[in-house]
């Protein structure tokens, strides 16, 4: 035996940012539990919430949104251990959480 150290595959990574707007009552929790439910073919490693935005009172229809509502800010990073991440995958499980997120919360993604 040579007393070799295994060396560790290196994985690619990417990050995305998307930004959905929600309906105010909607918690972190809430959100963070449905984009881990979706679909992504298992390249989703972690999810965190870095932006929250609310239009000022007053400024009705700012970014497309209403006073009831938020836009919170989200970076997905996704990785594969087994294969190259091409544009098309990505794509993919990012928009798995687009439409996850449609469909528990009613999110739209923010114009």
């Amino acid at each position: 035996m040579l007393g070799l150290e295994p060396v560790p595959i290196e994985v690619q990574q990417v990050a995305c940012d998307i930004a959905v707007v929600l309906p105010e009552q909607v918690t972190h929790a809430a959100l963070m539990q449905s984009v881990r439910a979706a679909s992504t073919g298992g390249l989703l490693r972690s999810a965190t919430l870095f932006d929250i935005y609310r239009p000022k009172p007053g400024a009705e229809g700012q970014a497309g949104m209403t006073p009831q509502e938020k836009s919170l800010a989200v970076r997905l990073v996704l990785a594969s251990a087994q294969d190259t991440l091409t544009d098309e995958r990505i794509d993919a499980a990012v928009q798995a959480v687009v439409d996850q997120l449609a469909a528990d919360l009613g999110a739209r993604l923010r114009a």
